[in-house]
């Protein structure tokens, strides 16, 4: 816990060493549980899309993503000009009422250093509309992340909506 603490390359490499020894040593002990734990939350991904609430409808759409130990997000852009707003955003009304417009790769810089990054992605631009993003890593179960926005022929706004971000 100690070098975990430390927050750099090495001293995160030597926690998760010493953190095998104790589980391969004392591997039903308080000790090797809690380091069990501590490899656990090493290794674990994480990853959460941001997004303008608002892009203007001739320019490119930019995110953001903050991500830890993944290299790769898929994504699936939908039109939701049908999804009426007392809906709920789920991924059943998403399938019912919007229509899959694009699906792409975004392939983020692999660090392998158990950090949190953040990186921007881009796509093209859309029509005057309201568009909804479904993002996902394919070896989460749990992590979908539903961005909901606009294009709208006005100039770029500074809100941010976002929902259900990767846990």
């Amino acid at each position: 816990s100690y070098y975990f603490n430390m927050g750099d390359e090495q001293s995160i490499e030597k926690a998760l060493n010493y953190a095998q020894k104790a589980i391969d040593k004392y591997p039903k002990s308080e000790g090797g549980l809690n380091s069990l734990a501590l490899i656990e939350s090493i290794n674990a991904k994480s990853c959460q899309v941001t997004m303008e609430s608002i892009y203007p409808a001739a320019q490119k759409i930019v995110g953001q993503i903050e991500f830890k130990n993944i290299s790769k997000i898929y994504a699936r852009l939908y039109d939701v000009n049908k999804l009426n707003d007392e809906l709920r955003i789920d991924h059943d009304s998403i399938l019912k009422y919007g229509r899959q417009i694009r699906a792409f790769e975004i392939k983020l810089r692999i660090h392998n250093d158990h950090q949190q990054h953040t990186e921007e992605f881009e796509t093209d631009s859309l029509k005057t509309g309201k568009y909804l993003l479904l993002s996902f890593v394919s070896d989460l179960p749990t992590s979908n992340c539903i961005t909901l926005f606009f294009t709208s022929p006005g100039k770029k706004t500074r809100f941010m909506y976002e929902r259900s971000p990767f846990k």
